[in-house]
């Protein structure tokens, strides 16, 4: 249940391992489902919409397989005692996990948590999401940083693609072998 929250914090929002471990239930805002830190990257403020799909799995770990520590605001605890905040190594490992039991090959391939923010943000570009939104989805400050993350389907690009024209003059003798450029 916790890494299945966990998960949905990364892959849903793109929230980054160290803003994952740090969330605490002031973060969060049940009534009006959003979620609001700073994040540890930038110290930048972020303001992201509580899915309900997020809001039920949060919801289901706090209720039923978070263990109850009252001192502790933090809301992802370590499985055992003692129960305290967990670490950006405990996302790793539980992707690797997961990754793992759905068969996908990661050998010599990048597959933490900032893989789920590239796939995010690749799959809002080619949703037509504007560039600016993905950014502020990301909390990146830097106008041009959602670029190294978006990759644009082939198949998108076609949209925008123009007809060559027909080769005419010198080009379209080059081409039929009636030209020669000797010395060129």
């Amino acid at each position: 249940m916790r890494d299945y929250a966990m998960l949905l914090l990364a892959t849903r929002l793109g929230m980054r391992s160290g803003d994952i471990v740090r969330l605490t239930f002031n973060d969060i805002n049940f009534e009006s489902n959003s979620i609001y830190i700073i994040q540890e990257k930038n110290m930048q403020p972020l303001e992201l919409p509580l899915l309900p799909e997020i809001k039920n799995a949060l919801i289901n770990y706090i209720t039923n397989a978070r263990p109850s520590i009252n001192n502790e605001t933090r809301i992802f605890l370590r499985q055992n005692a003692p129960y305290q905040g967990i670490t950006t190594s405990t996302i790793r490992f539980s992707t690797t996990k997961y990754f793992k039991k759905a068969g996908i090959d990661i050998s010599g391939k990048k597959h933490g948590t900032h893989t789920f923010r590239s796939s995010l943000a690749s799959s809002m570009i080619n949703g037509n999401v504007s560039y600016d939104i993905v950014r502020k989805v990301l909390g990146h400050t830097d106008q041009n940083a959602i670029k190294n993350y978006a990759k644009v389907d082939i198949e998108r690009l076609r949209e925008y693609a123009i007809v060559v024209p027909k080769p005419s003059g010198l080009f379209e003798l080059f081409l039929k072998g009636d030209l020669h450029l000797n010395g060129i």
